[in-house]
């Protein structure tokens, strides 16, 4: 029988260095497991429950596998620190295969040109939202309505929703998601915008700021770091 190492989130925090993905990813309810150089959590995140692993990526794999045969993983979708697929596969039948930096940042951003422009968008813009999300974005995890999103941010040109952002927001971290901007106004800088408004905005609010980026996304990645997001860690994650 494997047995939890750690249960309390602040024991847990301090033994993993305050690192913002634990934080992001964990809630009172916490069952983490320590083995070697890594450790692999259970517990509520921003997305909902989360299982996922820190450290040495062969021995956070191996320990989740171990967890999964045992019927301690919850959810159907695990994230461990950067492995191969074939690495994974060699221990989980799996698919769906995602491969993307958890980025953050503890500074206010520069300002940004038509930052200005950004304001927070009332609950009737959803229909907006979802028309910008669906041209631009449309593997968006976060919609109007998702009861994880705390509230939306954007510019509109023209009476016309142009950038938006999503607030996420979750366990003691500002989080950004389903930062998009319409196709036909890339290029423009508007992106940049939003995200620096709204990051500006939630470190009134936490000490730190955090965002996810698929990890063969070099321009939006070149785009965060100019804006402070200069630390993270890289994930894989797979459906089991």
């Amino acid at each position: 029988m494997i047995t939890p190492t750690l249960t309390s989130r602040s024991e847990f925090l301090a033994a993993t260095g305050g690192n913002p993905f634990v934080a992001l990813t964990t809630s009172a309810r916490l069952s983490a497991y320590h083995r070697k150089e890594a450790w692999v959590w259970v517990s509520d995140g921003p997305w909902g429950v989360v299982t996922a692993g820190l450290g040495a990526g062969a021995d956070a794999l191996a320990l989740l596998a171990d967890l999964h045969a045992a019927g301690l993983t919850e959810g159907g979708r695990l994230h461990a620190p950067r492995v191969s697929r074939d690495a994974v596969l060699e221990r989980f039948a799996a698919a769906r295969f995602g491969e993307w930096d958890q980025l953050w940042s503890t500074t206010p951003p520069p300002v940004v040109p038509d930052e200005e422009q950004v304001e927070p968008l009332p609950a009737d813009a959803a229909a907006e939202i979802n028309a910008l999300l669906d041209a631009a974005l449309p593997e968006s995890s976060s919609r109007p309505g998702d009861p994880g999103v705390r509230g939306w941010h954007g510019i509109w040109e023209s009476d016309r929703l142009v950038a938006v952002a999503a607030d996420r927001s979750a366990n003691g971290v500002g989080l950004l998601s389903a930062i998009a901007v319409a196709p036909d106004h890339q290029g423009r800088g508007l992106g940049a915008a939003v995200t620096a408004a709204l990051t500006r905005r939630l470190f009134e609010e936490y000490a730190t700021v955090s965002l996810a980026v698929e990890s063969d996304n070099a321009r939006a990645i070149k785009l965060y770091e100019r804006l402070g997001y200069t630390s993270g860690t890289a994930r894989t994650s797979f459906d089991v």
